[in-house]
């Protein structure tokens, strides 16, 4: 009897490895899958960040900071979904491709950030000067600051110079530069009334 006990546990071992294996093998092809389809869903974000992103000037700034608020949101999703297919890839000794898009995503929406937040910081500033009092107006402070943004501006075109809200923001304060002397002149003492 004891024998008989012995074969049984042995077919019950058997039995138990070969459904192990094939969990393992179901596992295996679902891991696959939710790579293919996580591929997918990396190349759809850049692609709709691509096309959908707000590059152009044609937005405010509240809407083109919600737009990257939303794609820092997607962005942080596909990240956190690569650390546990990456935990799934080493179990099964597998390779994970490079997901460069992840990264370019994330540089696009770190520029993006850098210029709709000086636009927003010069719409600030350009606000504060159009409402105050002509007599008031400190023209080097305005040459200061008008000089810090275009340097700033400047820095970013080297990687953004074909983005519409670069070319416009640019365009912007070149214009405004083009203006200070006229400021200068009507603030000068020397022009006074004549009639």
């Amino acid at each position: 009897e004891l024998m008989n006990e012995g074969m049984k546990f042995a077919e019950v071992v058997l039995q138990a490895e070969r459904e192990l294996m094939q969990h393992r093998e179901d596992f295996k092809l679902r891991l696959q899958q939710e790579l293919l389809d996580f591929g997918k869903s990396v190349e759809k974000l850049k692609s709709d960040l691509d096309n959908k992103g707000p590059f152009k000037p044609d937005v405010t700034v509240k809407v083109a900071t919600d737009q990257i608020s939303d794609f820092r949101k997607k962005l942080s999703t596909r990240n956190k979904t690569q650390r546990k297919l990456r935990d799934g890839v080493k179990l099964f000794d597998m390779t994970m491709k490079n997901y460069k898009q992840l990264k370019e995503v994330d540089r696009s929406l770190g520029l993006l950030d850098r210029i709709w937040s000086l636009q927003k910081d010069w719409n600030k500033q350009w606000d504060s000067w159009k409402t105050g009092q002509f007599r008031d107006i400190n023209v080097e402070y305005m040459e200061t600051e008008a000089g810090r943004y275009i340097s700033d501006v400047g820095r970013l075109g080297r990687d953004i110079r074909d983005w519409g809200v670069w070319q416009s923001f640019s365009d912007e304060l070149d214009q405004f530069k083009r203006t200070l002397p006229l400021i200068l002149d009507l603030k000068n003492p020397a022009l006074r009334p004549r009639h």
